[in-house]
Order: C-alpha cells, then sequence, then structure tokens
C-alpha cells in the first residue's frame, strides 16, 4: 500500500488519538480528540471576548450557536472533499480504508490496484487528487441554491437579489457582509444568512488553497508535482526538486504567520495555531525529501516511486536485453542528464562532473556512474548473472513481507481501548490544513 503524504503521521493520530465517528457508504469516519479539543478553545475564546467586551447574553449565544453551526459546515465539507478522493480510487478499482478528520483537515486512506507502469500509475495519482478540491464545484452551487431559497423566505437583507449576496459571498477579497443582513433582518434572522455565507466563503477558499498553494502535503503540491511528471515528462527527482523550492518558501510563511499570531496583542487563536504547526511539518517532511535525494532513494517517497522503474534495459553480445531492477537507488537516467534544473544545480558546484565538490549542497551530487553493460544474457556467463539477479530479487521480496508482517503484528500487540476499533492500514489522499472552526477557517480540507 502507498501513501501519499503524512501518511505515518496521520496514521498513527488515526490509531492512538481518534474515534470511530460513523460509517457512510461502507467507509469508516474517524475523528481526531484534537479537534473536539481545537473546538472547545474556540468556544473558550468567544466567552472570554464575552467578558472583557461586555456582549449581551443574547449576543454570546448567538456567536456560540454560529461556532457550532460552521464546525458541523466545516466537517461536512471536508467529509465531501475527502469522499472526491476515495470515491475516484473506487472508481478506479481500489477502496476506501476510512477517512480521517483531524485539525489539519481530512485524510482519505484508499487502496488501488498498484500497475508496473508509471505512467498509468502517475494518471491514477493525479485523477485522485484531483478530485478532491473539484468537489468544492459542485458544493458551491449547492450553497448558493440554499442562499436563494433563503432569499424568498427572508427578503430584507439589504441585497438586491439573491445573485448580489452569492457574488459578495464568492468573492474571496470582498467577502459577505453579515453587518447589512443583521441590520435589516435582525440578529437571529440574520444567523442562517452567516452559516450559508460562510459555507460559500469556505468553499472558495478551500478550492483556491489547494490548487494554488503548494505546500507539501496540501493537494496543490500533488497536482504541481504529478502534473510535471505526467503531463511535462520531468524526472521525478527533478519533480521532487522543484517541490522542495516551492513549499519550503510556503511553510515559512505559515510559520512567520503563526508567530506573529502568537505573539499579537489578541492573544493565540486556533488559526494561527494550526498554521504554525502546519509549517512546521511541513518543514519536516520537506527535509525528509531532500534526505531521500541526497542519498539517491527518492523512489522510496510513495509520491516519487517512478524514480526507479522495476525493469532495466542494455545490450549485450545477444542484443537489447531486459532484467529486473534490484538496484536499491534511483535509476540513473532520473538523477542527471535529463533534467536542466538538476544540470543547473550541480554545474553550481566546484569540481567537474565525475569529482564534485565535496561542500556541494547538491542533493544530487556524487559520482554519476556510466550506463551499464548488461552481461552477455546468451552465454554460460549471463545465465549465473540471471539467477543471482533473481535471487537477490526473490530475497529482497521475501524481507520486504517479513517486515511487514512484523509491523502488523507489532500494531496488533498495542493495546487498544476497549470498544474502539483499530483503525486499519491505507494510503492516504488529501491531507491539508484548516483553521479549526468559526467563519474564519481557511486551509485545505
Amino acid at each position: 500500500m502507498r501513501r501519499l503524504g503524512f501518511g505515518e503521521q496521520g496514521l498513527e493520530s488515526s490509531r492512538d488519538c481518534a474515534f470511530h465517528v460513523c460509517t457512510i457508504c461502507k467507509a469508516p469516519v474517524r475523528m481526531s480528540y484534537f479537534v473536539v479539543i481545537f473546538f472547545v478553545y474556540h468556544l473558550v475564546q468567544i466567552l472570554q471576548q464575552h467578558v472583557h467586551s461586555k456582549m449581551t447574553s443574547e449576543m454570546l449565544l448567538w456567536e456560540i450557536a454560529r461556532a457550532v453551526g460552521d464546525e458541523a459546515i466545516l466537517m461536512v465539507t471536508i467529509l465531501c472533499h475527502e469522499f472526491g478522493h476515495g470515491n475516484m480510487a473506487r472508481w478506479l478499482g481500489g477502496e476506501i480504508d476510512h477517512i480521517l478528520l483531524w485539525v489539519f483537515g481530512g485524510i482519505c486512506f484508499s487502496i488501488h490496484p498498484r500497475s508496473t507502469d508509471s505512467n498509468k500509475t502517475l494518471k491514477n495519482d493525479l485523477l485522485i487528487v484531483a478530485a478532491g478540491p473539484t468537489t468544492h464545484f459542485f458544493q458551491t452551487p449547492v450553497w448558493g441554491v440554499a442562499m436563494w431559497a433563503l432569499f424568498l423566505a427572508l427578503p430584507a437583507t439589504g441585497y438586491a437579489s439573491a445573485y448580489d449576496a452569492f457574488s459578495s459571498a464568492v468573492d474571496p477579497w470582498k467577502g459577505f457582509n453579515l453587518n447589512t443582513v443583521r441590520t435589516e433582518a435582525g440578529l437571529w434572522s440574520a444567523l442562517p444568512w452567516a452559516l450559508v455565507g460562510d459555507a460559500v466563503s469556505l468553499n472558495v477558499w478551500l478550492f483556491l488553497f489547494n490548487v494554488f498553494f503548494p505546500m507539501y502535503p496540501a493537494d496543490g503540491s500533488k497536482l504541481l508535482v504529478l502534473i510535471l511528471m505526467y503531463c511535462c515528462r520531468v524526472p521525478a527527482r527533478c519533480a521532487a526538486i522543484v517541490l522542495l523550492c516551492v513549499s519550503v518558501p510556503c511553510s515559512l510563511y505559515f510559520v512567520g504567520s503563526g508567530v506573529m499570531g502568537l505573539r499579537g496583542t489578541a492573544g493565540p487563536n486556533v488559526l494561527t495555531g494550526v498554521m504554525f504547526w502546519m509549517g512546521l511539518m511541513s518543514l519536516c517532511e520537506a527535509y525528509k525529501i531532500f534526505q531521500l535525494l541526497q542519498a539517491k532513494r527518492v523512489h522510496t517517497h510513495p509520491l516519487f516511486q517512478s524514480a526507479r522503474s522495476w525493469q532495466q534495459q542494455g545490450r549485450d553480445d545477444m542484443g537489447r536485453a531486459r532484467r529486473i531492477n534490484n538496484s536499491d537507488f534511483d535509476d540513473e537516467a532520473t538523477i542527471g542528464g535529463n533534467c536542466c534544473l538538476v544540470d543547473c544545480w550541480t554545474n553550481l558546484c566546484d569540481g567537474d562532473e565525475d569529482k564534485p565538490s565535496r561542500g556541494c549542497p547538491c542533493p544530487c551530487a556524487g559520482s554519476r556512474e556510466r550506463p551499464e553493460v548488461l552481461p552477455n544474457y546468451g552465454t554460460a556467463e549471463g545465465s549465473i548473472h540471471t539467477r543471482a539477479d533473481r535471487a537477490k530479487f526473490l530475497a529482497r521480496v521475501e524481507q520486504q513481507s517479513m517486515e511487514k508482517k512484523k509491523g502488523r503484528a507489532k500494531d496488533d500487540k498495542g493495546s487498544q481501548p476497549q470498544g474502539t476499533q483499530q483503525a486499519p492500514r491505507g494510503r492516504d489522499f488529501g491531507g491539508g490544513v484548516v483553521g479549526g472552526s468559526g467563519a474564519a477557517s481557511s486551509g485545505s480540507a
């Protein structure tokens, strides 16, 4: 099973820090305890605001009702987003293990058949990742219809038509003017308008974040990498370098924004705390990818498995020959020579191509081995090499199988509270960030 981003953290959180909520369309839904903790903290902030600003009791109840409604809308929106990933995996012949709702959004652990064709695998991954943000194209019009029905029931809103109200909610820079509705319709009549307006704005912001903010492991970073590898035929290692170049600045921006929010006069809030931890975790993931690039083992990352092919091609005395690739490192063709970015990065280092400088920061640095000349597969010597390669391959497969069995046995031995469900292992799509609750929530579902 392969995981596409935050698989280990998400799986650990689903196993140890989450509880079973319900089952929808044969897909178990689990929720992290931290979602509940962050929501309670948000309610505490509302109570503190009531004390400091001398808010009336009626206004306090209104704010609490809005916070509860926004949290419910947020959870439904994330579920629709994750079911977009999962249903696409089902359509491609896979299935959904379970869906996790946590403070960083949601993760859909799904499984689908693997293929030896790297292009087909990249295409399937691209379809699954893109299916999540696509759901917002359907959710937004649904809330627009709800806004139109609400306008028929409560026309005194200050807007000339339901279309004007919907246009304001869709515009991320303008936003829905709740004060106008509250003045015209009254406090409690404005509550359904506030919830519907927040739902429309939430879907717009989640779509923009998931598509145009390439911070790994949000959907935007995966879409960028998969489009580069599948549509533009960019080598996996080059795509990994591009991912680092765009994801690290975004992560630093999140960390900086979180620090500034924590130091603000208003005190820490849910959104700034989530931004800080999301940026920090993204930097950790970027460092892991950088280490894999240095070790020439980026193919072990689930997003860049195409960096190592399952077979090798070459020529011997009998002509073109193929054999099973039993190497533990990335293919030489993906290390350099086919990627202008890798070549430019390597050329900045001191030293020639065969002997780069020891101080070179390039993760692709290292001696570039010449293309391997395959042994004579039509001779007795070739048969010996063939048997040796087959034996190595079978030994590695057996070792991996034993490691998986040991890992499963270790997980089964872990103590589970009685009545809770053991989270199954799966493949995740759509890990991202959201601001705990409320109308100010933004991020990736």
